[in-house]
Parts: structure tokens; C-alpha cells; sequence
């Protein structure tokens, strides 16, 4: 959403886009480095799934309230759930895949193949945010975005198991790693 909202503050003034789009990206950073943190914690003491299940909530609710305003100053502070949600994402997902990989080492390559699968979402996103914004118009684009990012969040709801192994009093509240045995070549023709 970031770069069709760039796009969208260069429509009516191209010479003020570049210094509000800075602002949005430090917004976004100062509010990653801020909550960081508290993040790590809560991931280690309720779990993942649900910090996830938060990231993906906060994608809709951004796309919405983008259609609401086009006032900078809104749109800035809009920006902060960005900074959430990516912190959020960015700490969790590591934990995730620690999780799902511990002992097996294939940390690098579970990890690679989610950046990749990230990638491609955000090349998909922004070509489906622009095709919708040449046939529509912004306010539409953002509201379909919305719309993809909620059908996310419920798939997430659905598919997604807690991958943490123990809670905070060292018993075991989750599925155990994935084991070498189970990811060896016999066990995949198996």
C-alpha cells in the first residue's frame, strides 16, 4: 500500500510526495524500533499465532482508513499500524520458523523460501493495486487490498497452529519441531 500512496500524494503535488513519503517510512521505522521489544516478549510469553493473526488484522484496517482521507497529516498517523504490523510480522516470522525448523538445520532455508514467498505477495500486491487504481481509481485500489488482506488473515486463522513449545512455565503447549527424520528424502517418497 505504501508505494500507491506515494503514488497517490504525487498525483496533486509531485514536489511535496518525496518529504511525506519520508515521513511514512520513518514512522514506520521509529515504530518497529519502538515496539521491537515488547514484541519479542509477548511472542515468547502468549505465543505466535496470535501476534500473527494481529499483523495480518492490521493490513485491512490500514487499507480502509487510507479510503477515508487524503489529508497527509492523517495519513501519516495512519502509518504507525504499518509500523505495528511489520514489527510484528518481521519478530514473529523469525520465531516462527525457529520453531518449525529447530534442530534440523534448515533454518536459512525455510527462512529464504518465506522472504521469498513475501516477495512475490508484494509484487502481486502492487500489481493488483495498480491495475485496480488505473481501472478505478484509488480509493477502490486500497479498498481491494483491504479486502486480499482480510482473505489472508482468515486463511492465517485457519492454517496457522502455535508454533511455541513452551509456555511460560516450561510445559509443553504446542507440536514438537519438525525432525530430520521427517524431512530426510526416503520419508518425502514415502
Amino acid at each position: 500500500m505504501l508505494p500507491q500512496l506515494g503514488e497517490l500524494l504525487a498525483k496533486g503535488n509531485p514536489k511535496a510526495a518525496a518529504p511525506f513519503m519520508s515521513a511514512y517510512i520513518m514512522v514506520t521505522q521509529v515504530v518497529i524500533a519502538g515496539t521491537a521489544p515488547w514484541v519479542g516478549k509477548q511472542a515468547h510469553s502468549k505465543g505466535r499465532r496470535t501476534l500473527l493473526l494481529l499483523s495480518f488484522a492490521i493490513l485491512p484496517l490500514r487499507g480502509m482508513l487510507y479510503t477515508l482521507t487524503k489529508i497527509p497529516a492523517l495519513l501519516i498517523g495512519i502509518q504507525v499500524l504499518d509500523g505495528i504490523a511489520n514489527c510484528v510480522f518481521v519478530v514473529v516470522a523469525v520465531l516462527v520458523v525457529h520453531d518449525r525448523t529447530e534442530g534440523t538445520g534448515r533454518f536459512n532455508l525455510a527462512f529464504g523460501a518465506m522472504a521469498t514467498v513475501q516477495g512475490i505477495g508484494a509484487a502481486l500486491s502492487a500489481t493488483l493495486g495498480g491495475f485496480l487504481i488505473q481501472r478505478a481509481g484509488f480509493t477502490l485500489s486500497f479498498a481491494g487490498l483491504a479486502v486480499v488482506g482480510t482473505l489472508a488473515a482468515l486463511l492465517l486463522w485457519w492454517k496457522t497452529p502455535e508454533t511455541r513449545k513452551h509456555g511460560p512455565t516450561g510445559t509443553a503447549i504446542a507440536h514438537e519441531p519438525i525432525s530430520q527424520s521427517e524431512l530426510s528424502p526416503e520419508k518425502a517418497s514415502e
